[in-house]
């Protein structure tokens, strides 16, 4: 017996086949769930999109073009978009939500340029509301030295205050930065 094609299975998908759907769920279906766990990092969120790939599949199996390329080819984007879909939705559900930054890069060779922005402007957003929470000082001396470009040597004399002093303020406001940040991404960090 041939093994059937994907156009003839889908072919069959779209008469209501059970066991042309099966066939296509195995051929695919680790691939699918690979790329959907790479983008996520998320196990239960990736076999969400698997199941609502393959529901798109059952449902509208009828999308697939075979002139368009291959199958798998048409099952990945699509994974891939609703892998994308669901961690823009999870960014817009929680205000907090900070990616990882090595999971960002991660992303940036899968992920649209715009997942990439939405994320950065989200960490721009949450940076700048914990540094208004610092004190004045630490404020400006963040200002100076990551913004203003100037070595530590020269905010202690711009400031007229020992080294040790610039160092020790910058280290208590980078530590209250982290513990004010830390927490929003923490769980996703290996």
């Amino acid at each position: 017996m041939a093994i059937p094609s994907d156009a003839e299975l889908l072919q069959n998908i779209q008469q209501g086949d059970r066991d042309a759907f099966e066939a296509v769920y195995d051929r695919y279906g680790p691939l699918i769930y690979s790329l959907a766990l790479q983008i996520t990092r998320d196990q239960a969120l990736s076999e969400e999109i698997v199941q609502d790939t393959f529901t798109k599949i059952w449902v509208s199996p009828h999308l697939y073009n075979p002139e368009r390329g291959r199958l798998s080819s048409w099952l990945l984007t699509m994974t891939r978009n609703m892998a994308i879909d669901a961690l823009r939705k999870r960014v817009r559900n929680n205000r907090l939500s900070i990616l990882p930054p090595l999971m960002l890069h991660d992303l940036a060779s899968v992920a649209p340029d715009s997942l990439a922005e939405i994320e950065h402007r989200e960490l721009a957003r949450a940076l700048k509301q914990e540094i208004g929470k610092l004190n004045p000082e630490q404020q400006e001396l963040l200002r100076l030295t990551y913004w203003g470009g100037h070595t530590l040597a020269e905010v202690a004399h711009m400031q007229n205050v020992p080294l040790g002093t610039v160092k020790s303020r910058l280290h208590s406001a980078l530590k209250a930065l982290k513990r004010h940040l830390h927490p929003a991404w923490k769980e996703d960090r290996p």
